[in-house]
């Protein structure tokens, strides 16, 4: 999944359409540093917060839940764009991830 600085995946065992109110965990990709760190706010469904600093290619087991590894970083396409950390899940079956910027579309 790619997300770009100032932006978030909200992840959860129950997570419904109503993602922000339903999520186990929010991670927020903060800053890109050289293009090869990213740092990121992780905040769980009971409000406490960690902040995480992944090198390319390292992973982060986040609550005995959800993998997370930092794979590559795309450079900005436009100028005045940011650049975006590719991120890899790997989680249970029952645990979603959704976009902080996903939109519901109906028929």
């Amino acid at each position: 999944m790619v997300r770009k600085e100032g932006t978030a995946v909200y992840g959860g065992m129950g997570l419904t359409e109503n993602f922000e109110q339903t999520f186990d965990h929010m991670i927020r990709v903060d800053h890109i540093d050289h293009g090869t760190d990213v740092s990121m706010t992780i905040v769980r469904k009971d409000g406490s917060t960690q902040l995480l600093r992944l090198s390319l290619n390292d992973d982060y087991v986040l609550d005995s839940i959800l993998h997370i590894v930092f794979v590559d970083v795309l450079k900005p396409s436009a100028e005045g764009d940011v650049p975006a950390a590719r991120l890899g899940f790997s989680a249970p079956a029952n645990y979603k991830l959704v976009r902080d910027n996903a939109i519901n579309r109906t028929g």
